[in-house]
């Protein structure tokens, strides 16, 4: 079910540079038509999923607990867990993007905020932001430290 998908990450250039923060953004390129996408994001009574439906998270393919080379990034239902999308991504993009949100929380005070844009056929299907985005290691353990979790929220 892994989609021919790319990541990108944008809005993180300011992590070099030392300009003006903006929010970071996941941008994922998909090989599914619009209305492809726009089916698998309608969870089956005619209705759209909402931003907080869904779930975000990454899941390491290694066994060890130190950084691999990549792993799985999944959009799933939060309430059925159907896996909605899945993307092979670099370890290293994912570090980076954990880095930008958190560190675009620390200097904005805009408690770890980032936006997921699904782009198709040339152009952004959907946009939303979240808040939450979980790594896990190949035993399905949290790696709190490598996710974004805002410090009032208990998991």
């Amino acid at each position: 079910m892994r989609d021919q998908t790319t990541v990108e990450l944008t809005n993180t250039g300011w992590l070099d540079n030392g300009s003006t923060p903006s929010q970071p953004c996941l941008r994922l390129h998909i090989t599914l038509t619009s209305d492809d996408l726009a089916e698998r994001f309608q969870p089956g009574d005619g209705s759209t999923y909402r931003p907080s439906d869904l779930d975000l998270y990454f899941r390491d393919r290694s066994s060890s607990r130190a950084a691999v080379e990549d792993g799985i990034l999944t959009i799933s239902d939060r309430l059925t867990g159907d896996l909605l999308l899945e993307a092979v991504v670099s370890a290293s993009v994912i570090e980076r993007f954990v880095s930008a949100v958190r560190q675009y929380a620390a200097r904005t005070g805009n408690d770890r905020k980032y936006t997921v844009e699904l782009q198709c056929e040339g152009t952004i299907a959907t946009s939303f932001e979240k808040r939450i985005f979980i790594v896990y290691n190949a035993e399905n353990e949290l790696l709190r430290e490598r996710s974004v979790v805002p410090g009032h929220i208990e998991l």
